[in-house]
This record gives structure tokens, C-alpha cells and sequence, in this order.
């Protein structure tokens, strides 16, 4: 998370000097102009997190993979809250269980993880007050069953 945080806070930096440009614009359009260039930024960073993994090769129960994720999901859920202070929709999270990724030789830990994971991201959700969607619980299939070497 460390590297995705310093990225976060370079972003943010740039994005404030956007802001700072355009509610000191006196022309409408320049105003504008800066306004679309943060929203840009902030819609780049948010790309750029949908597009992580994270990868536990024995994954066990899962709980490193979903705390990988409810962080995750807390980054988003501060980068959301930072566009929408400066008056732009806050939206709906999009980061999801499927952009961690577990190996586990063991079934019955495989299906655990799973389970762990999904409850986890539903409680997550709830908690932050997005709900949640249906199906309620899907198909995890990023969390697989390796043979033992």
C-alpha cells in the first residue's frame, strides 16, 4: 500500500494546484478547463486502482487478501471523498474481490477464503454505507486450488 499511497499523495498535491487554478480563474472557461483537468487526474488514479492485484501464492483463509482489499477500498473511498469535497459526484465504489488473487492447496481454506473474502467486502460496503449488489455472494474465482508440489 505504501507505493500506492505516495502515488495517491502526488496525485492529490496536483490536483489541489488544479483546484487552487481554477477558483482563482477569472474566465468561466479557464475555470472550467482546470476543473475537467482535476477531475481527469482524479478519474486517472481511481483507473489506476481497479487495475491492482494482489497475490497470495498460499493464501490459507484468506485474511491477507482481505485485508489487502479493505485497503484498498479505503484508498478509494478517500480519493471519492476528496472529489466529492470539491463538489463533484462521490459514486459508487468499483474496487472488488476479484482483483485479489489466492493459491491454497488446501479445499476446504480455498473455500474459506472465499467466504471471507465476499463477507468481508459486503461488510465493508455496508459499514460505509454503499449496501451492497446482487448476487449477494458470487462466483470468487480468483481464490484457486493448486496441487501440492
Amino acid at each position: 500500500m505504501t507505493p500506492l499511497r505516495r502515488r495517491w499523495n502526488e496525485v492529490r498535491a496536483e490536483a489541489d494546484a488544479l483546484l487552487a487554478a481554477a477558483e482563482s480563474a477569472k474566465i468561466a472557461a479557464t475555470r472550467t478547463r482546470q476543473r475537467n483537468a482535476f477531475t481527469a487526474k482524479i478519474d486517472a488514479f481511481l483507473a489506476e486502482l481497479r487495475e491492482v492485484r494482489v497475490l497470495d501464492p498460499a493464501c490459507g483463509s484468506g485474511n491477507f487478501l482481505y485485508i489487502a482489499l479493505e485497503r484498498l477500498l479505503n484508498l478509494e473511498k478517500e480519493v471519492r471523498l476528496y472529489r466529492a469535497m470539491a463538489g463533484f459526484p462521490l459514486g459508487f465504489p468499483e474496487i472488488s474481490p476479484q482483483q485479489v488473487l489466492g493459491m491454497e492447496i488446501n479445499e476446504y481454506a480455498q473455500e474459506l477464503a472465499q467466504v471471507a473474502i465476499w463477507i468481508g467486502y459486503l461488510q465493508w460496503m455496508i459499514r460505509n454505507g454503499f449496501g451492497w449488489s446482487e448476487p449477494v455472494l458470487d462466483e470468487l474465482e480468483t481464490i484457486r486450488l493448486q496441487e501440492p508440489c
